[in-house]
């Protein structure tokens, strides 16, 4: 049987403390199952209704780096891009999604830093269906179909 490759994520305070608070600008690490430099998000938006709850998270740098002037893009996407982690309930249905729009490749100029090769390799790794696997089991937990240890 293979090991099950999966993401793990951590979530941090603007001023790059570990926290357990999912919060607008907060961030997210994304330590992905391969051997590869950090990933961040950071959350632009958080919504709880009645028949659903999402978050919204777009590339970002590391909190952890204080050096402002660094504006290094700590993702594989452009930091236009999105992703919205969404669960709805109607009746006795419960669906989680991930909504992910404006996916272009962080490969060029300052943003891209030293990871513009990794980033492309990355990016279309995820578009060939790496990401869809990820996304499928963080839904899944979210919808409380599976536990993660």
């Amino acid at each position: 049987m293979l090991p099950e490759l999966s993401a793990e994520f951590q979530l941090y305070n603007s001023n790059g403390d570990k926290t357990n608070q999912l919060a607008v600008h907060n961030y997210i690490k994304i330590n992905l199952p391969i051997p590869s430099p950090k990933n961040w998000v950071y959350i632009t938006d958080l919504r709880n209704e009645e028949e659903f709850a999402e978050f919204t998270v777009s590339p970002s740098e590391s909190p952890l780096v204080k050096d402002k002037l660094n504006k290094e893009i700590k993702h594989f996407f452009i930091d236009e891009a999105t992703s919205t982690f969404r669960v709805s309930i109607k009746g006795l249905t419960i669906k989680g999604y991930e909504i992910g729009k404006n996916e272009g490749i962080n490969n060029e100029g300052v943003s891209a830093g030293k990871r513009k090769l990794f980033n492309t390799l990355l990016a279309k790794g995820a578009w060939a269906g790496f990401q869809k696997l990820q996304w499928q089991k963080l839904t899944k937990y979210l919808v409380h179909k599976i536990e993660i240890k």
